[in-house]
């Protein structure tokens, strides 16, 4: 009894570790500039920035350069971050 006991748990101790793996979130990043357009939009529109009126706020980090074409607007990281690579421009306006 003991055997299969021990059999079971191994068992269950495995999926875990698989389903764990499988299920695991990956981090979502852009690929490419992300420009505040001059019309005021997101452009690409999956960018991780949510507009109200002039006010552009972070909703993930950045891990790309952003490039600003519109004025008077206010941009909010709200805790996040632009990293990149360590070449290039961050923000540029």
């Amino acid at each position: 009894m003991s055997r299969n006991l021990a059999l079971i748990i191994m068992t269950s101790i495995v999926l875990v570790g698989v389903l764990g793996r499988v299920l695991e979130l990956q981090k979502v990043k852009a690929s490419g500039t992300i420009y505040i357009r001059a019309n005021g939009l997101v452009d690409p529109s999956t960018a991780p920035i949510q507009r109200d009126g002039n006010l552009y706020t972070f909703t993930g980090n950045l891990f790309d350069e952003i490039v600003i074409e519109r004025d008077n607007i206010v941009v909010d990281g709200a805790g996040y971050t632009v990293q990149g690579t360590g070449s290039g421009t961050g923000i540029a306006l």
